[in-house]
């Protein structure tokens, strides 16, 4: 109660969140764009793309930027944090490789055995994922994993350290109702196409403000 204001809604792409932010969250979810496989239910033409003669190259493009979503999330963690990965996909190569790309190339990280975890063990693959099957569960597919990355736990007060020592984080302030009425104004404008006059996005925030 009486918290200030501790979100921030962006439209920045997520392959530089890790580079702007290094270790700055306490928790990442990467619910990457996928084939989509698991919508077969609602989607037929799902499992048609693997016949398509281009098949290879968008299976490159896809797996390609889940990994710089997954670096980049893994870049924002702070120590002692958690980082779930999940598609809505049911090939390997978006999923358990991606997974075992993450333990291979950052030795601080371990996974977190759902299975366990969620007393779910039916789900569970046997290095800790779910796999949530459509003709098992009657339902639609899903991979989820997650990773916690080693170092601090979560009460430490050495926790702004872990976070690369960045002073600004501490000095952040809320916008004025003023400022607050301004930016909500250049948004809409942005979002008519700038009809009203003369805004342009991205807006500019002033350094060091936390927008509500």
């Amino acid at each position: 109660a009486g918290a200030g204001a501790t979100a921030v809604v962006t439209r920045l792409d997520g392959r530089i969140v890790g580079e702007l932010a290094p270790g700055a969250f306490d928790a990442v979810l990467v619910d990457a764009p996928c084939s989509g496989e698991g919508n077969i239910r609602k989607d037929a033409a799902a499992f048609d793309r693997w016949q398509s003669a281009d098949h290879s190259r968008q299976l490159r493009s896809r797996v390609d930027l889940q990994w710089q979503l997954l670096e980049s999330g893994w870049r924002a963690l702070r120590p002692g944090g958690c980082l779930v990965y999940s598609t809505c996909t049911l090939n390997e190569f978006e999923n358990e490789k991606q997974c075992r790309r993450l333990l291979e190339e950052h030795s601080d990280a371990e996974v977190l055995n759902l299975g366990s975890l969620l007393e779910l063990p039916a789900l569970s693959t046997r290095e800790g994922f779910l796999r949530l099957w459509p003709h098992v569960l009657d339902t639609e597919g899903f991979f989820v994993s997650a990773f916690r990355k080693a170092g601090l736990a979560s009460g430490s007060p050495s926790r702004q350290a872990a976070r690369g020592g960045d002073a600004r984080q501490a000095d952040l302030r809320t916008l004025s109702d003023a400022e607050s009425a301004a930016l909500r104004a250049d948004v809409a404008s942005a979002s008519s196409g700038g009809a009203s006059g003369g805004s342009s996005w991205p807006i500019a925030i002033p350094e060091g403000t936390l927008a509500e």
